[in-house]
């Protein structure tokens, strides 16, 4: 029998995390512990796969930046401090990976320093205002970490901001509509943790970190067909 085509793989795969994806809201909702833990470890291979399906060259950063996520998620599921603070450094891991992958494509594209540091100031408002509502509420070491991804987040959404504003194509738009569902997220999610206890907030992190990295799977996407044209255009002109 043929072997499917990638495409026919990925119209498999793809809606098969879509279903876990619904399983693990749904979980989150009703405080189902047992399904969390099951469903939850399988989001971002599944993501790895439709990536891997969909992509003309692999950038392996992106797949380590996802290892390291899917560490801190599993991290995230066992009840201990030490467990929280090696999940909350493979997550700031993670973020650090994506950004310096992000910035050096973009880079190439002509974006420089000054139209990210500009874009960066909105999220940063946005991350530090969550760190005055629980700065009282943390230990040390866990304010030290909230300050590291508040920082690593907001250079992150200065890139997305600035490229979005200056190339203003589709990687740029999916790029700036993760940056904004990983903000909102890490927002939700810091409420949640620390200052408003109420139940309906823990999915709609969940679906923004969701969205937040199917977007960013597809500007990952897009970015290696955008080099792939770049190196082919630079062939047929060197070859002239």
């Amino acid at each position: 029998m043929a072997l499917l085509t990638s495409q026919a793989r990925i119209s498999i795969v793809f809606p098969f995390f879509l279903m876990v994806s619904l399983v693990e809201i749904g979980a989150e909702l009703y405080h189902h512990e047992a399904i969390i833990n099951t469903v939850k470890p399988l989001l971002l291979p599944l993501l790895a796969c439709c990536y891997l399906l969909k992509t003309s060259s692999i950038n392996k950063g992106y797949l380590v930046a996802l290892l390291f996520n899917w560490l801190a998620n599993i991290a995230f599921t066992v009840p201990a401090a030490n467990f929280l603070f090696f999940a909350t450094l493979c997550f700031i891991i993670h973020r650090c990976i994506l950004v310096f992958e992000i910035w050096k494509f973009e880079f190439s594209r002509g974006i420089r320093l000054k139209p990210v540091l500009m874009g960066s100031a909105p999220f940063l408002i946005l991350f530090l205002s969550v760190i005055h509502l629980v700065y009282t509420d943390v230990l040390e070491y866990e304010l030290y970490m909230l300050i590291a991804q508040a920082l690593v987040m907001a250079l992150l959404g200065g890139i997305a901001f600035g490229t979005y504003f200056l190339i203003h194509d589709n990687a740029s738009k999916f790029l700036f509509m993760s940056a904004l569902c990983f903000a909102l997220n890490l927002f939700v999610l810091g409420v949640k943790l620390y200052y408003l206890n109420i139940d309906y907030l823990k999915p709609i992190s969940m679906i923004f970190f969701l969205l937040g990295h199917v977007f960013l799977c597809k500007y990952m996407v897009l970015m290696s067909e955008i080099l792939i044209n770049k190196s082919i255009v630079k062939d047929i002109y060197y070859k002239k």
